[in-house]
């Protein structure tokens, strides 16, 4: 059953804390900027890959590819790349084109509704994973890392989860190549996945939402089916209160984004020293399984 956590405690305060001092401390120091790369894609056309290089030159660093939402580019949650640089890890950032700020803007005034459907477009989550491929073979082109780690919000998190082997309405199928994924505002049951969607995720998965993170048809509370929709095993999922859809994804909010980053930061330590243990993030609702 899940173990549920929300008070605060002396031990994750000081975690939290620690993160954050560690982050600013680093971040100061990572002076390896980032480039862009535009790599080749099956089908024609490129993927412009925002890469951030770890702080210390490493010859096959831990790497994240980050999958941003309907509407962004790969600049979204940059602070959490330079986070994630700043302690040891390479992020690749993928812009989805076909899903990207033009694709927001044809829709943005009809409503969350009409965002939702414009989302769930067969054509753009076949453009979506053209883009993981080419990221992959960039991330995997000179050696294997390890932890290879799928990370998205929104939209990102359903191409996050359909790779990690969720089946999803529109398709296509992942091909699960990741060593773990973290969902920010994953989808549940509803217009992209059916009842049963997530039985074959088997990796450690790490989901945040928040109590204001609404989806078309109800609150933050439809996209909870995800997480219980999963099987046992290194499965977290985080609920901060009163954080929205936009704060989750690094937009609006400084202490909604540092709370990310630190459950972020814990995670994908834990994925790295190949124990998922429970989470001592102070403030935050997790439910473990």
């Amino acid at each position: 059953m899940p173990e549920r956590s929300a008070r605060q405690n002396p031990i994750g305060k000081l975690l939290r804390l620690l993160v954050g001092a560690a982050v600013a401390c680093h971040v100061a120091g990572a002076a390896r900027a980032q480039t862009r790369h535009e790599v080749p894609r099956a089908g024609g056309g490129n993927t412009t890959l925002l890469d951030y290089p770890p702080r210390e030159r490493q010859d096959c660093p831990p790497t994240v590819i980050f999958s941003h939402g309907f509407g962004g580019d790969e600049t979204q949650l940059a602070g959490l790349a330079r986070a994630l640089a700043a302690n040891g890890w390479r992020v690749l950032a993928m812009r989805h084109a076909e899903s990207g700020r033009p694709a927001l803007r044809a829709v943005l005034f009809s409503g969350l509704p009409a965002i939702d459907d414009a989302a769930r477009a067969a054509p753009l989550h076949t453009a979506r994973f053209a883009d993981l491929d080419a990221a992959y073979g960039e991330a995997t082109r000179r050696c294997r890392p390890f932890p290879l780690i799928l990370a998205g919000h929104s939209m990102g998190a359903q191409t996050t989860m359909m790779e990690a082997g969720a089946v999803a309405r529109i398709g296509p199928a992942g091909g699960n190549r990741f060593d773990a994924y973290i969902a920010l505002s994953p989808q549940g049951v509803g217009s992209a996945f059916a009842p049963g969607a997530w039985r074959a995720v088997n990796k450690p998965v790490l989901m945040i939402t928040g109590t204001r993170d609404r989806v078309a048809n109800g609150d933050f509370r439809e996209r909870l089916s995800a997480f219980e929709g999963m099987p046992p095993g290194n499965k977290r999922l985080a609920i901060l209160p009163g954080a929205g859809h936009l704060q989750i994804g690094g937009i609006g909010s400084r202490s909604v984004a540092e709370t990310v980053t630190a459950l972020v930061l814990e995670f994908t330590g834990e994925v790295k020293a190949r124990h998922v243990a429970r989470s001592r993030i102070a403030g935050v609702e997790t439910r473990e399984k």
